[in-house]
């Protein structure tokens, strides 16, 4: 059985038992670790619990009842460039916040995408406001590293956004007139 392993701060969190559905209870091994000088180690554990956890969902987030201690997180998902979901992890009633955390089954998600062939998704996106000029290439179109892909208008100026690196476009997310913000996604691409 596979189990889900994280880490938020300095402690590395190993489920025993995955969390599953809307509520329920499970075991975690939680290990505190800390930053130390050591010959070719540089964290060295420093406490290690095993804790029953009971969670509960709720609209924006979860509540985990722990012994001793009732937490409350609400949680924003959202997907990196290889189709991970990283979440945001704010602690309710506290200024904690972990941003990007990756949650993972061992080693059993990179094995399945491994085995499926899994491609890397590249964007290209806004490095700034403005508006698109020209989209010069399509979907299913092959580009190489360095070709010019859109034409933008930002600050009175045209940019040629180039691609950063060969491959082929899955998606042309644009339209030539389109008004797109800072971070906007322009183009994705497979390699």
């Amino acid at each position: 059985m596979s189990s889900l392993q994280t880490r938020v701060g300095n402690w590395s969190l190993k489920w025993k038992t995955v969390p599953r559905g809307h509520e329920g209870t499970a075991w975690v091994e939680a290990v505190r670790l800390d930053t130390v000088k050591m010959d070719k180690k540089q964290e060295a554990a420093l406490e290690t619990q095993t804790l029953e956890v009971t969670w509960r969902r709720d609209a924006h987030g979860i509540r985990i009842i722990l012994p001793g201690a009732v937490l409350g997180f609400d949680l924003q998902g959202q997907k990196d460039d290889e189709g991970r979901t990283l979440f945001n992890i704010t602690q309710r009633g506290s200024h904690l916040q972990w941003c990007r955390v990756p949650f993972a089954y061992g080693d059993r998600a990179a094995q399945s995408n491994q085995r499926a062939g899994v491609r890397k998704v590249i964007r290209a996106r806004a490095q700034m406001p403005g508006k698109i000029l020209r989209v010069l290439v399509v979907a299913g179109q092959s580009v190489e590293k360095g070709q010019p892909i859109v034409l933008m208008e930002a600050m009175k100026m045209e940019n040629e956004i180039r691609a950063l690196q060969a491959g082929k476009v899955s998606q042309v997310k644009v339209i030539e007139g389109q008004a797109v913000e800072t971070g906007a996604d322009l183009v994705l691409f497979e390699t």
